[in-house]
């Protein structure tokens, strides 16, 4: 007994040895976010809605984004992957459980006569041939000692939690860009019947120049002026005329249908200007991107890596099972025999102690690729809040731009207005009131182009914020 313990404590530091595995570092956790945004006007303090674009009040545009949601093949195939992932963490989990499976198998077989050392002499070089039946149970349950199953389990629900969030990233980016669609839609709609308008007016001074021309009132460069005009105006048509079919395009993609016939189901849409709203939900900084997709899903990353670090962790310790299986195996005709049963039950215990050097190179790799995983986090999380505060900003800048556009508009309106009435009353010339008016076409024309850029701005706001997709 004295001369055991030296062996046994040999044996117990050898032990402790192998499930020592090396130091792991935590991930750094998150920086502090800040109290507030960088630009306090035009922030409300609400939380942002997840269908931001029923704000806008446009029943239309609602239709075509919950279109879009059912058949957009980018939605499909993150939905598809999503239901993979989920499909995982089931099997996962039910490793948990005993495994076995039912066996049962009829085979022909013979023996061959002279692989066999025969006690007597004179034996059959040909042994006979003989049907036999085998069937049984088996059944093997691992016990989770060192947590293996259990993490294996966690890495594939932050697995299935990562495709979730990678999915409503998806679902959101296609809600985005059908408002986005709509809005170049709308704004190449409008700036066309702004521009057919100004174009007759300004084909109108032409003729009248023209006129003036030929009897010696005017030279010949105002002429040439004015048709010039009309020149840029017929290139600006045809490039509002691509903007429309390609914006009629992106809605064709986005709601699942051919380009070539979705131009032409949509050449009928009916859209109008949507104003931004003067407000944007933005709320508290921390809060709400903890629900941006990408941050949620590197999140979702790091979780799996660190659950990772525990699976490469357990193969540090042995894996204890119990095993038991029962059957019957003999020839047709002799299944009920008591000799025909055979059955086994037991534990097993299975432990690579001459294997630590690797499982010790697995445990660091896994460790550093956490490291990664958080700083991945980390810079997904400084990168939000950049774009946010960045998008609050831009959009603060774009509203007072169309307001002051809208300014120019009413100012501009008002000028055409009074230049009209001198006209009638004789005191201006009809160029004067013509030039008037063209300028106030020009002022409607930018002010249009201000807010549908104060609307994109709002737009790229609610994408900055992660808003846009459902649970």
């Amino acid at each position: 007994m004295i001369r055991s313990k030296p062996a046994a404590a040999s044996c117990l530091a050898l032990l402790l040895a192998a499930c020592a595995g090396p130091q792991i570092e935590k991930p750094a956790p998150l920086p502090a976010p800040p109290a507030g945004w960088s630009t306090g006007t035009g922030i409300s303090a609400e939380a942002p809605r997840l269908d931001w674009w029923t704000e806008l009040g446009e029943p239309e545009l609602d239709r075509l984004v919950e279109l879009a949601l059912r058949n957009n093949a980018d939605l499909r195939a993150a939905s598809a992957n999503l239901k993979a992932a989920r499909a995982l963490v089931r099997e996962a989990r039910a490793a948990k459980l005993p495994v076995g499976s039912v066996d049962a198998s009829v085979s022909r077989s013979r023996t061959a006569g002279a692989s066999l050392q025969l006690d007597t002499v004179g034996g059959p070089e040909v042994l006979p041939s003989q049907t036999l039946i085998d069937g049984g149970v088996s059944l093997n349950w691992e016990l989770d000692l060192a947590g293996r199953l259990a993490a294996t389990a966690d890495a594939a629900v932050a697995r299935g939690e990562q495709e979730a969030w990678v999915r409503r990233g998806v679902e959101a980016s296609v809600a985005a860009s059908v408002v986005r669609a709509w809005a170049d839609l709308a704004e190449s709609d409008e700036r066309l019947v702004l521009l057919a308008e100004r174009r007759s007016l300004l084909a109108d001074i032409a003729a009248r120049l023209g006129q003036a021309r030929n009897i010696g009132g005017i030279r010949q460069d105002d002429l040439v002026e004015a048709e010039r005009a009309l020149g840029a105006l017929d290139g600006e048509r045809l490039a509002l005329e691509l903007a429309r079919r390609n914006a009629l395009r992106r809605l064709a993609t986005l709601t699942g249908t051919p380009a070539p016939d979705g131009v032409r189901n949509f050449a009928n849409l009916k859209t109008r200007a949507l104003p931004a709203p003067q407000f944007v939900r933005a709320g508290n900084p921390e809060r709400i991107l903890r629900l941006r997709p990408d941050v949620a899903a590197a999140e979702q990353e790091l979780l799996q890596a660190l659950a990772r670090i525990k699976i490469a962790q357990a193969d540090l310790y042995p894996r204890l099972s119990l095993f038991g299986s029962a059957g019957v195996s003999a020839v047709p005709g002799r299944l009920t025999d008591e000799g025909a049963l055979r059955f086994g039950i037991g534990p097993m215990l299975s432990w690579g102690l001459f294997d630590m050097d690797r499982i010790r190179a697995r445990i660091r790799a896994e460790g550093a690729s956490a490291e990664a995983a958080g700083a991945r986090w980390e810079a997904s999380f400084m990168k939000a809040l950049e774009e946010t505060d960045a998008a609050l900003d831009l959009f603060d800048a774009a509203r007072r731009t169309a307001a002051m556009a809208r300014d120019d508009l009413a100012l501009a309106t008002r000028l055409a207005e009074l230049a009209g009435t001198r006209h009638r009353a004789g005191q201006d010339s009809y160029l004067k009131a013509a030039m008037r008016r063209d300028a106030r076409l020009v002022a409607a024309n930018q002010t249009l182009r201000a807010e549908t850029a104060a609307l994109s701005a709002w737009i790229d706001v609610q994408t900055a914020l992660g808003a846009g997709w459902r649970n």
